[in-house]
């Protein structure tokens, strides 16, 4: 519990690392839950974070969770993106802009977050 204080009462932003796989939704919820603002995880690929997002709403039902996917396409590809994956992209930016109304957890992947 002492690490948890020291965590919450940092005043630069802080990067937890080596978090074992299986805990990751339960300290992401906790933490979010804490500080009651937003904590950011960023997954290796897709399908982590859809397990941790899916995850973390288990552990904490109250936690606003905003999942932010990658493209599903190369840039200059011929192919356009999903039209769902738009939607869910689109939908998270429009979460982040709007007022909070408690703890919120931004789930995203790597390769989210390095394409425009």
């Amino acid at each position: 519990m002492a690490d948890l204080k020291r965590i919450l009462s940092a005043t630069i932003p802080l990067t937890l690392s080596s978090v074992v796989r299986g805990a990751q939704p339960l300290v992401l919820a906790d933490l979010a839950r804490a500080t009651k603002g937003r904590a950011v995880f960023v997954a290796p690929d897709e399908s982590a974070m859809r397990a941790i997002a899916e995850a973390a709403t288990f552990f904490a039902p109250e936690l606003e969770v905003i999942d932010f996917p990658a493209w599903d396409c190369l840039p200059y590809d011929r192919a356009s993106p999903a039209l769902s994956v738009s939607a869910r992209r689109l939908s998270a930016l429009h979460r982040l802009q709007a007022p909070r109304t408690g703890p919120q957890l931004l789930v995203t992947t790597i390769n989210a977050l390095l394409q425009r």
